[in-house]
């Protein structure tokens, strides 16, 4: 699988040739037409090329589709080599039969590439801007994941916005970024490079997104039960590799809790982990699920220092600026070290408060319900929690199994008594869950906590700062601090160590 690329005009692919001789992975780098592009993968042993599609375009694919066989079967009313092509070939020929707004329909973390006939570079992103992708304008034009490709042969390439244009702005649009000349592309977007009549680059998008439909859907609680266990339970079947030992991070809440027990249910060759700092932990719920659910079980009690460098590793890798998101990011990237020989994929309940109400107050109104929760999912469009691509550094697949364009679409308008309670938040996965009588009552009805709370991060990060608890401004201005220096390419991940980190929190006071 390839996991990262950048692409530049070819004239300008010395600029490639000096990144790839920086980085310490291998890369592939390939010539298309008037493009240079290098490819970043899972395996050195990997050999691919662009893949010939219809009308003379050559076609690529970063990321992964979850949804793979699903989508064959439908190439398949209209083609005869829809079962057996490769994968971009697949998404070529969905596009040129069923138009653009089949992307719809596609699960995963991608970034489909076509370079057309007439040398028009054409990225399409996925439904919930999963896998990133970046437009920048330097002193050339790239296309890439990571913008830290950039900064390594290219220092102070980017102009930055200020700490406090970060802080001010609560829920920007979803191509938000702090960098004055480059953009993130946008969800459900198709983005086009081409030069005009004189030779010039120019940079068109459109979104292929369909017309939201807001209608509330007011469905009996037994249908709904039905829909949350089909749904749940295909997406965590397309998430699980066969023959392959997965993990989980188990904290011993509901959600966690559920795709272990789902996934466990399954048959597949589960082993769970805990994690907890020396502030807190919450091992005993976790031991509870991995012995009901009889899964080979670990326990983590990270450092103060483990906490931060998991941070670093989130603003390096997955190019997080935001302090709360970071935080949250932390605990997981201090698993993906520890677990990295033990197993290639990893499934996380992680994205269920955004759609079930975890994120919700007892006091908020449930007329207002829908519309906060879908106010967090978009926040997510760029926040850079989901991107695969640090977990893939540590060669390990991660996958959300909630986090499903069709789940979220069912959430979305969901009748909020479904949501919140007079009592409770998530109540309806808490009855779907009880229902099920995979786990203890204390586990289905477990008071929610955030995992970067239950584990201590949050107190870990502060205590590393100087700061209380719920100084999000100031975690976030150090979080900044540290995405600038890493994008200028003058701060690799390999050279943070505790002096640099404490110059690091001073200095962004």
């Amino acid at each position: 699988m390839i996991q990262s690329f950048a692409a530049v005009p070819s004239n300008r692919e010395a600029l490639l040739d000096s990144l790839i001789s920086k980085l310490n992975k291998g890369g592939l780098q390939i010539k298309v037409k008037n493009w240079s592009f290098v490819f970043f993968c899972e395996s050195e042993h990997i050999q691919f090329a662009f893949f010939d599609a219809i009308a003379g375009s050559k076609v690529n694919l970063v990321g992964y589709i979850a949804n793979e066989f699903e989508l064959r079967r439908l190439g398949a009313t209209v083609s005869t080599t829809a079962l057996t092509c490769s994968t971009p070939v697949l998404l070529n020929l969905l596009r040129h039969h069923f138009g653009s707004s089949v992307f719809n329909l596609i699960e995963g973390a991608f970034n489909y590439i076509e370079v057309g006939s007439n040398d028009e570079l054409v990225i399409i992103t996925d439904t919930t801007s999963q896998q990133p992708v970046f437009f920048a304008q330097t002193s050339t034009t790239w296309v890439t994941t990571e913008l830290k490709n950039i900064g390594f042969v290219e220092q102070d390439a980017f102009d930055f916005v200020s700490p406090e244009v970060v802080l001010r702005n609560r829920l920007p649009g979803d191509g938000f970024l702090p960098i004055k000349n480059a953009e993130r592309l946008r969800a459900s977007s198709i983005n086009c490079l081409k030069r005009d009549s004189y030779g010039k680059l120019i940079f068109m998008a459109r979104t292929y997104e369909l017309s939201p439909d807001n209608t509330p859907q007011f469905l009996p609680k037994e249908v709904v039960f039905s829909w949350i266990d089909e749904l749940i339970s295909d997406s965590i079947n397309n998430a699980i590799p066969n023959n392959e030992i997965v993990g989980i991070p188990l904290s011993g809440g509901l959600d966690s809790s559920l795709v272990t027990a789902i996934a466990s249910g399954q048959g597949a060759n589960i082993k769970t982990y805990s994690m907890g700092t020396e502030l807190g932990n919450e091992f005993e719920y976790a031991r509870i699920v991995a012995e009901v659910c009889k899964t080979e079980h670990t326990e983590f009690l990270f450092t103060s220092e483990d906490i931060l460098k998991g941070i670093c590793d989130a603003i390096y890798h997955n190019e997080i600026f935001d302090g709360l998101s970071a935080e949250i990011q932390s605990g997981l990237f201090s698993l993906y070290r520890r677990c990295s020989d033990e197993v290639d994929t990893m499934i996380t309940g992680y994205g269920s408060d955004l759609m079930f109400g975890g994120v919700l107050n007892l006091t908020d109104a449930l007329e207002g319900v829908n519309d906060t929760l879908w106010e967090q999912i978009y926040r997510t469009r760029w926040t850079g929690e989901f991107s695969p691509i640090g977990a893939a550094n540590y060669g390990i697949q991660v996958r959300h199994p909630f986090w499903s364009k069709k789940l979220i679409s069912f959430c979305k308008n969901l009748d909020p008594v479904y949501k919140l309670s007079v009592d409770d938040v998530k109540p309806v996965l808490r009855e779907f869950t009880e229902k099920l009588g995979s786990l203890p009552d204390e586990i289905v009805h477990r008071k929610k906590i955030g995992i970067h709370e239950g584990s201590a991060v949050n107190l870990a990060f502060a205590e590393s700062l100087g700061v209380d608890v719920s100084d999000y401004a100031r975690k976030t201005r150090f979080t900044f601090s540290l995405y600038k220096e890493m994008l200028k390419g003058k701060l690799h991940i390999d050279e943070v160590n505790t002096s640099v980190l404490q110059r690091y929190a001073t200095s962004s006071d």
